[in-house]
């Protein structure tokens, strides 16, 4: 038998990096570590480095939004040949059979190394993974669940290091605020995007039961809503606009803006423009974190 050429496992390999987004595993890793250097640890990098159980479970997060991102696209496999024909490598080059046999492996991993750390991270880990997957078999199907679900496993790894440390952080879950509503006007702006691929496979999304075009126009007001809701609730508190306040706020403003733009832009430039646009709000949101650790450091 003809022996496969030696260049096929390395693009292989390339192609399942890809299906993974490594790039976004990489970016949460990132972002577990400045939250629990900049929130908790308050800039002391000496706590982070003897805490085996904080580097356990952000391995075990990575190894699970990993095998996360690989289930997904094998369940959305179909729907992306009528979304992005030409971005598809599900099916094509790589088998089911060892893409599902790398899902178990990963998952396996994150699993073992999460009850390395302790139980408790270990159940939640099992249970995030068992999530993962139910939302690509079942709840991506859910209009309106799909969208909300998505977001919250989103910031789940975020949210365990929170529970991690074990204390109450007002600030953060302000800041945990502002990041939900980027996360779930994305996935909303998704919706909208794969309409089409949606429609014929019979994902109920949120833009398929309530309209696309209305969806556009009730996007906005709810964004406004939000923003005078903050400034109502900050007036009436009496909340001084610290850091973890005006970051939020911030957010809330430009989601405003990426939703005026989702409801007048109906142009494609416009659209694939918006892709860039969440993806440098996550990033600077993201990074806003080490302008407030510089206050300090």
């Amino acid at each position: 038998m003809p022996r496969a050429p030696l260049h096929r496992p390395f693009i292989k390999l390339l192609l399942l990096l890809r299906v993974i987004r490594w790039y976004n595993v990489l970016a949460l890793l990132m972002a577990q570590l400045l939250v629990a250097w900049v929130v908790f640890a308050e800039g002391q990098w000496r706590p982070l480095v003897s805490d085996a159980k904080l580097v356990y479970m952000v391995l075990a997060s990575t190894f699970s939004v990993a095998a996360a991102f690989l289930i997904n696209a094998f369940y959305d496999k179909d729907k992306d040949l009528v979304n992005n024909p030409n971005q598809v490598i599900m099916g094509r080059l790589m088998r089911q059979g060892p893409l599902m046999n790398v899902y178990a492996l990963l998952v396996l991993i994150a699993i073992v190394v999460s009850f390395w750390a302790s139980l408790k991270i270990g159940l939640f880990y099992l249970a995030y993974n068992i999530l993962c997957w139910f939302y690509s078999h079942k709840l991506q199907k859910l209009p309106w669940l799909r969208e909300f679900s998505a977001t919250l496993l989103t910031l789940s790894p975020l949210l365990a290091v929170w529970l991690h440390f074990g204390r109450w952080h007002w600030g953060f879950a302000y800041y945990m605020m502002g990041l939900m509503l980027l996360l779930l006007t994305r996935e909303l702006w998704k919706d909208l995007m794969g309409h089409r691929g949606n429609i014929v496979f019979g994902y109920r999304t949120a833009a398929v039961q309530t309209g696309s075009s209305r969806l556009r126009t009730l996007l906005p007001l709810i964004q406004t809503a939000v923003v005078c809701a903050l400034l109502g609730w900050s007036q009436w508190k009496g909340f001084e606009f610290d850091f973890y306040y005006s970051a939020t706020y911030a957010m809330a403003l430009y989601c405003l803006i990426l939703s005026a733009f989702m409801a007048f832009g109906r142009t494609e430039q416009v659209w694939s423009k918006l892709d860039l646009g969440f993806k440098i709000g996550v990033v600077a949101y993201t990074l806003a974190l080490l302008l407030h650790g510089g206050s300090w450091l």
